[in-house]
C-alpha cells in the first residue's frame, strides 16, 4: 500500500465520519427543538409530521450529498465502509426483519424456534457470509455466484430467485413503513403511499447502496433511541424496571406471565429444530442482508462490522424484551379493573385502529362492546377488560411512552422508529433486486450492452418502476409481512443455500451447480405447490431443508463423478476445460 493510498483511506474515513456526525447532530438538535416546541404549545399534528420529517431529511441530505455515478459507489458503496458502521447497518437490517415475528406468532411456530434460527443465522451471515462475499470482490451474493458459474443456465435462474426474495423483502419493508406512518400521522393510505414511494426513490436513486447503508444504520440508532430514552426516564424516576438478568424478578416474571396472556404466545411451545435450521439458513443467504458487508473496506473490516453487529443486536434485543414487559405492566396498570366500556379514550382508540381486540372485535364504540362482553359475563357481572384483551408486541412495542404518560416526544419517536426500519428494509430489498436485475443479470463482459451511464440509468429506472408498482399494489390492500419475509428466507435457504456453498468449494463447475439447482428447485416447486396449502409450518421447513440437502448433495456427487468414474486423463482434461471464472480479488470489482 502506497502513502497516497493511505492518504487516500483517511481522507475516505474522514468523509464518512463527517457526514455520519453531521446527521446525528442535525437529529439531536431538531429533536431537541421539537421536545422545546411542544413545551410551549406546538399542536400534536405538527409535532407528529415534525419528528418523522426531521428523521427523513436527514436521510434525504445524506443520500443526495453521497449521488454518483459511478458503478462501484452505485452497486458497491464505494468499497470504504469502516466495519462499525457496516455492523450498526446490518444491525438495522436484522432488527426490521425479525420484529414482524414476534408474537403472536404464526400458528404451529414456536416464537422461541424462530429467535434461536436467527440467532443461528446472524452468526453465520456476520462472520462467514459476509466476510467470504467481501472477499470475492462481487457486488452481491447474486454477482458472486453468477461469476463463478457464468453460464446463462445458473445466471438466469438464479437472478430471478434472489429477486424474487429481494421483492418480498422490498415489499414487506413497504408494508411496514406505510402502516406505521399511516398510523403516525392519520393520513389517507393512498397518500401515504404516494409520500413513502417519493422518499425512497429520493433515498436510493441517487446514492446507491450508499443510500440504503445510512438507511439502516439510521434506523438502528432511532429504533435504540426511542427505546433506550423511555426506559431511562423510568429508571431516573425509580420505578423498577422488569429485567431478565439485572431488574426485579418477580416483575419480570409478572409481565412474562400477562405478556402471554395478551398476545396468545405460549410459554411452553417446543422447540423445532427444523424451523431453526430452515430459518438460520435461509437469513444467512438472504441476499438483501449483505449490502454493508459488500461495502466494507476489506475482508478485514467484514469481520470486525461482525462484532459491532453483535454488539448492537444484543442491545436491540435487551430493549425489545424490556420494552415489552414495561408496556404490558404499563397497559395492565392503565385498564386496571375496569370493564370494557369504561376504558379510556387512548385503548378504545388502539382497539378502533385495530391495535388491541376487545372481547374478541375491535371498536370504540361502547354500546357495540357492552353487548360483545355481555356474552362473557359471569354471574351476570362483566369481568375486567383485561382478562379479554388481545393484542400484539408491535403496538406494545411501541406505546411504552403513551401508555406511561411520558413527553409526547418520545412518543412520537416510538412511533416512528418503525416506519425508519421499514424504509430501511425496503430499500435494502429494492437495491439488491435492481442489482440482480440491472447488472447480475448481464453478460460479464458487459461493455457490449453499452456505456455506464446508460446501464445505471437503466437501473434507476428500474428502481422507480418498482417503487411505483409497489405503491399503486399498495395502497388498495395491505399484505401479511410475517408470509413475505418467510417466504423470502424458505426460498434462500431451499434455493440459494446449496448453490452458494458450491460455490464456495473449489473445483465445482456450472455442470454440478445446474444440476442442484434443477434438483433443489423440484423439491421446492412441489412443497410450495402440492404441499403448502394442507402442511404445517414447520412441516414446510422440513421440506426446505431437504431441498438444500439435496440440490448439495446432487452437485457435490456430479463434481466428483469423474474423478470416481472416469481414468484420470480424462477427468483432467475434462476440469481443464469446465473450469469456471476464477473468484475475483478483493477490491474494486471491474466494470
Amino acid at each position: 500500500m502506497t502513502q497516497q493510498d493511505i492518504s487516500d483511506a483517511q481522507i475516505d474515513r474522514t468523509r464518512i465520519d463527517g457526514g455520519f456526525s453531521f446527521a446525528i447532530a442535525a437529529f439531536i438538535l431538531g429533536f431537541g427543538l421539537l421536545a422545546v416546541l411542544e413545551r410551549i404549545g406546538l399542536p400534536d399534528e405538527m409535532l407528529r409530521s415534525g419528528v418523522i420529517a426531521l428523521i427523513f431529511s436527514d436521510l434525504a441530505i445524506v443520500a443526495l450529498l453521497l449521488r454518483t455515478m459511478r458503478p462501484v459507489d452505485f452497486y458497491a458503496g464505494g468499497r470504504q465502509l469502516p466495519g462499525a458502521y457496516a455492523g450498526i447497518a446490518f444491525a438495522g437490517m436484522v432488527l426490521g426483519l425479525f420484529l414482524p415475528f414476534l408474537p403472536p406468532g404464526q400458528q404451529g411456530i414456536s416464537f422461541a424456534s424462530v429467535a434461536t434460527g436467527f440467532c443461528i443465522g446472524v452468526l453465520w451471515a456476520l462472520f462467514a457470509t459476509g466476510p467470504a462475499l467481501r472477499r470475492s470482490g462481487a457486488y452481491s451474493i447474486t454477482d458472486f455466484i453468477v461469476s463463478r458459474f457464468p453460464t446463462i443456465l445458473i445466471r438466469g435462474p438464479v437472478v430471478l430467485i434472489i429477486g424474487f426474495c429481494a421483492a418480498c423483502v422490498a415489499l414487506g419493508g413497504y408494508e411496514i413503513a406505510l402502516h406505521s406512518f399511516v398510523a403516525a400521522t392519520g393520513l389517507d393510505r393512498r397518500l401515504g403511499c404516494a409520500i413513502l414511494g417519493g422518499l425512497i426513490i429520493l433515498l436510493i436513486v441517487p446514492a446507491g447502496l450508499s443510500g440504503v447503508i445510512w438507511v439502516a444504520a439510521a434506523a438502528a440508532i432511532v429504533m435504540v433511541s426511542a427505546l433506550i430514552l423511555p426506559l431511562g426516564l423510568d429508571l431516573l424516576s425509580g420505578l423498577p424496571l422488569a429485567v431478565p438478568i439485572f431488574g426485579d424478578h418477580a416483575l419480570w416474571a409478572k409481565a412474562t406471565t400477562q405478556f402471554s396472556v395478551l398476545t396468545g404466545m405460549s410459554v411452553r411451545a417446543p422447540s423445532q429444530l427444523s424451523v431453526i435450521i430452515a430459518t438460520g439458513l435461509g437469513l444467512a443467504t438472504l441476499a438483501p442482508l449483505f449490502g454493508a458487508a459488500v461495502a466494507s473496506r476489506d475482508e478485514g473490516e467484514a469481520w470486525r462490522s461482525g462484532i459491532v453487529g453483535m454488539v448492537w443486536l444484543a442491545l436491540g434485543a435487551l430493549l425489545i424484551t424490556t420494552t415489552l414487559a414495561g408496556a404490558t405492566l404499563a397497559l395492565e396498570t392503565t385498564v386496571g379493573n375496569r370493564v370494557a366500556t369504561a376504558l379510556p379514550h387512548s385503548i378504545l382508540a388502539a382497539s378502533a385502529r385495530g391495535d388491541i381486540a376487545i372481547c374478541g372485535i375491535h371498536t370504540s364504540d361502547p354500546i357495540v362492546l357492552d353487548f360483545a362482553c355481555g356474552a362473557k359475563a359471569e354471574n351476570g357481572q362483566l369481568r375486567p377488560a383485561w382478562q379479554d384483551m388481545r393484542t400484539d408486541a408491535s403496538y406494545l412495542l411501541q406505546s411504552l411512552p403513551r401508555l406511561r404518560g411520558s413527553e409526547p416526544t418520545l412518543a412520537r419517536l416510538a412511533a416512528a422508529f418503525m416506519i425508519v426500519l421499514g424504509t430501511g428494509l425496503a430499500a435494502a430489498g429494492l437495491q439488491t433486486l435492481i442489482t440482480a436485475l440491472g447488472h447480475d443479470i448481464l453478460h460479464p463482459k458487459r461493455r457490449k450492452f453499452g456505456p455506464v451511464s446508460r446501464r445505471l440509468a437503466f437501473t434507476r429506472a428500474l428502481a422507480i418502476g418498482f417503487v411505483i408498482l409497489a405503491s399503486y399494489w399498495l395502497a388498495g390492500r395491505a399484505v401479511d409481512v410475517r408470509t413475505l419475509f418467510g417466504l423470502a428466507l424458505m426460498l434462500s435457504a431451499a434455493l440459494v443455500a446449496p448453490i452458494l456453498t458450491l460455490a464456495l468449494i473449489p473445483g465445482t463447475t456450472s455442470v454440478s451447480a445446474f444440476t442442484a439447482l434443477c434438483v433443489a428447485a423440484f423439491v421446492t416447486v412441489h412443497f410450495l405447490i402440492f404441499d403448502a396449502a394442507v402442511m404445517p409450518p414447520h412441516e414446510l421447513a422440513t421440506d426446505a431443508i431437504f431441498a438444500a440437502f439435496d440440490g448439495l448433495a446432487i452437485g457435490l456427487f456430479v463434481t466428483l463423478l469423474p474423478k470416481v468414474f472416469l481414468p484420470d486423463g480424462f477427468a483432467s482434461k475434462q476440469k481443464a476445460a469446465g473450469t469456471d471464472a476464477p473468484q475475483r480479488p478483493s477490491g474494486r470489482v471491474p466494470d
